[in-house]
Order: structure tokens, then C-alpha cells, then sequence
């Protein structure tokens, strides 16, 4: 399902939808270049194997999660995700059911000209129709143009945990950011 059409920077046109199982090898081929890059996740190979993509998929839709992708529609009718975006719910604990744990990610040809944003747009508007209230993340401090757009967003830093990751021949502190969807005193309970 097409949940909007965002006009970007440099004339560029992108479609927001329900990731589709036809959608897989161009969502891992997106993770994978991410992954290449040696600097924005704690990832150190690449998924190929065709079973754990889907796998991946179909795991996040019978757990009620979702993913969104941004699709860049060519002038000659194909279409390509340059981007994609999750909300999945923890497992880790009981009574977290409210809060969504965002993961991201965008082409590294296609930074900066608004898909991030407009991705976050979208998820945030699916998130509260699934019932959540609070998003949270978490970003390299390394990542500075991510930390500004989350910051623009409405996500504050929440907690940094120093030295998390070995990256890149560095430690690679994580930073820990929320966004509460409803404003933070409708949690409050009277006593």
C-alpha cells in the first residue's frame, strides 16, 4: 500500500510504502552497501543467503512490525528502493509493547535530498496507527548529519553508552535517542 509520493532535492520523486517480499534483495542490496561502508553499523559481513532475507521479512510482518521503503520511480517505469525504514518491537522485555525501535537506512547515492526524512515522516504516522507512543534509537556519535536530522525530528539524546563499538579501528560511542509520539505527560499517571 502507497502511503504517500514525496517530491526530494534535485528533482528526484520517491514513492512511500508496505515493504513487499518483491522488495528483499533491493532492501538487503541497500543494507549491504551500508554495511560496506565500515561506519554507521556494528556489522561486520553481509546477509547474501536468500533464506535469511526472507526469513528477515517475514518474521517482522507476523510479529505485527513493519518495514517502509522509499521506491525512486525511473522515467522509464522501473522502480528502485533507495531507502528503508523499521519499527520493530523488543522482545526483551515485558511491558514495552508502546515503544518502537527505529532502524534506518538510505543508499549512500541517495543522502541528503530528503528520503530519511521523509521515511521517518511515514513511519511515524504508521507507528501511532500500530500503536505506539515512543520511538527510540540508537546512532554512532560518528554520524553527525543522522544525529542533526533525528535532533529536527523531535528526538532528543536520551544516553550515550562511551566506547559500545569497535569500528573501523576505533571505539564508536552509542548514542541513545527517544521521541514520545504523544506528548510525554499523557504517561503520567495521577496518583
Amino acid at each position: 500500500m502507497v502511503l504517500a509520493q514525496k517530491r526530494l532535492k534535485r528533482g528526484f520523486t520517491v514513492e512511500i510504502r508496505d515493504a513487499q517480499i518483491s522488495d528483499i534483495d533491493d532492501i538487503w542490496d541497500v543494507f549491504n552497501l551500508v554495511v560496506d561502508e565500515g561506519i554507521y553499523l556494528p556489522v561486520l559481513s553481509q546477509v547474501k543467503n536468500k533464506a535469511d532475507k526472507r526469513s528477515w521479512f517475514y518474521e517482522l510482518a507476523s510479529s505485527g512490525d513493519f518495514c517502509l521503503v522509499a521506491v525512486l520511480k525511473g522515467f522509464d517505469g522501473s522502480a528502485r528502493v533507495i531507502g528503508q525504514i523499521t519499527i520493530e518491537t523488543s522482545d526483551e522485555w515485558d511491558g514495552i509493547e508502546h515503544v518502537g525501535m527505529l532502524g534506518i537506512l538510505v543508499h549512500p547515492d541517495y543522502r541528503n535530498i530528503g528520503v530519511g526524512h521523509s521515511l521517518l515522516e511515514e513511519a511515524f504516522d504508521e507507528a501511532m496507527r500500530r500503536g505506539k507512543t515512543k520511538i527510540t534509537l540508537s546512532v554512532f556519535h560518528t554520524n553527525p548529519r543522522a544525529i542533526a536530522l533525528y535532533k529536527k525530528m523531535g528526538f532528543v539524546v536520551a544516553g550515550v553508552r562511551k566506547c559500545q563499538f569497535w569500528v573501523n579501528d576505533g571505539y564508536v560511542d552509542e548514542v541513545l535517542m527517544e521521541k514520545f509520539l504523544n506528548p510525554v505527560e499523557s504517561f503520567i499517571r495521577a496518583r
